[in-house]
């Protein structure tokens, strides 16, 4: 015996269709299918929510700031001077 449980669910039919129109888009065997995936993702989404390291916050333009402060040490800043190749090998 399994240990899935059924939840009856109803809808508008605007909601219905654009549930279809997912389905198709994304591939789904059925609406149900989609609904299950929905249901995942939201319950993933609320779980722990305060201490989601890596949501957006409401300012993306911070966000995106702050991203390249934190690999700003990675890689200096071109200075326009082209790179040397030094020949170490001695040609006999």
């Amino acid at each position: 015996m399994s240990d899935r449980k059924r939840v009856n669910i109803s809808v508008d039919p605007k909601t219905y269709d654009r549930l279809q129109s997912l389905k198709k888009q994304y591939g789904y065997k059925n609406a149900c299918e989609l609904v299950v995936a929905f249901v995942h993702i939201l319950i993933d989404r609320l779980e722990d929510a305060g201490n989601r390291k890596y949501d957006l916050p409401e300012d993306d333009g911070a966000y995106i700031d702050n991203m390249f402060e934190d690999l700003g040490h990675v890689q200096r800043t071109p200075d326009g001077t082209v790179p040397v190749r030094h020949n170490r090998k001695k040609i006999r």
